[in-house]
């Protein structure tokens, strides 16, 4: 079940980083894609109390995914809806407990997109002399980090 929710994980975030490459916009239906990962990710762990315990490390990770981005949003302008949403239901996707290291797979998402977005603004300045206020989509920069962050994930879990 893991290796399954990982390619499902990563071709959601493949295919929305797509769509917001050609398009801008991130659909809907993405963000309930990743809640239902993160469901059958939380209901494949066994025990009822264990699945409790699971759903909660999700929705923290939900919020820990959502709130950074919100007030960045709010503060500072150019985050989207559609990306604050995409980082908060990849965090219900992405939170585990038990991983000391990576529990907050959300905040090392959110700062790998962030990092890699913008290199990519300092890419393009160079490379066109643009100003660094270029719209530029942020979903392929999250799927960058947050599949990275997953792959991860898993890695350590096999490990340990």
């Amino acid at each position: 079940m893991k290796i399954f929710s990982f390619i499902c994980f990563t071709a959601v975030l493949f295919g929305t980083a797509v769509i917001d490459a050609r398009t801008k916009h991130i659909p809907k239906f993405v963000h309930w894609l990743l809640l239902a990962i993160g469901i059958a990710r939380i209901l494949s762990t066994g025990p009822p109390d264990q699945i409790v315990n699971n759903l909660l490390y999700s929705i923290a990770g939900m919020a820990l995914g959502f709130v950074p981005l919100f007030l960045l949003g709010i503060a500072k302008g150019g985050v989207g809806g559609g990306d604050i949403k995409l980082a908060g239901s990849a965090g219900f996707a992405l939170a585990q407990p038990n991983l000391v290291l990576l529990y907050p797979g959300a905040y090392w998402a959110i700062l790998g997109s962030l990092l890699l977005f913008l290199l990519g603004k300092l890419y393009f300045k160079v490379r066109d002399g643009k100003r660094l206020s270029v719209p530029m989509p942020f979903a392929p920069y999250f799927a960058a980090a947050g599949i990275g962050t997953y792959f991860l994930q898993l890695i350590w879990r096999m490990i340990t």
